[in-house]
This record gives C-alpha cells, structure tokens and sequence, in this order.
C-alpha cells in the first residue's frame, strides 16, 4: 500500500510540475511577443517621423495607434 500511494503521489507532482512549466512557457511567449509587438511599433513610429518627417500626432495616425496608447509610446520615443 505504502509504495501505491508514494506512486501516485509521485505521479501527481509530476503532472504538476509539467502543468506548471508549461504555462509559465507560455505566459514567457505571450509577453516576449507583446514586447515584440511594441518594439517593432517603436521602430516604425521612429522611421515614419524621420523618413517622412511627420511629428508623433501624424505618425500615430498614419499607424492607427489608440489615444489611450499614444502617451506610453511618446514617453518611450522621447527616451530613445
């Protein structure tokens, strides 16, 4: 009995253990793609004002960013 219930107990930690990296996986996925995202948002916020030579207002526009996004990106452009 007492190598019966040492499996199981053996077996649960181990689906857990597995249950558990895999979402610390792809919580670490989802925020490496979202910083991806505003990254490359960045980039081209920063090519449109110096190779069209728009100002942030313009090139928020052109990429259709949110009014609720715009000062967080403007914070981010201005310490580049």
């Amino acid at each position: 009995m007492c190598n019966l219930s040492e499996s199981l107990i053996d077996k649960g930690r181990e689906e857990g253990l597995e249950e558990g990296l895999e979402k610390v996986l792809e919580e670490g996925m989802e925020k490496g793609m979202v910083k991806g995202e505003r990254k490359a948002t960045l980039n081209h916020l920063s090519k449109l004002m110096e190779k069209m030579k728009l100002d942030a207002g313009q090139a928020f526009e052109v990429l259709g960013i949110p009014e609720a996004d715009r000062s967080d990106y403007l914070k981010e452009l201005q310490a580049e």
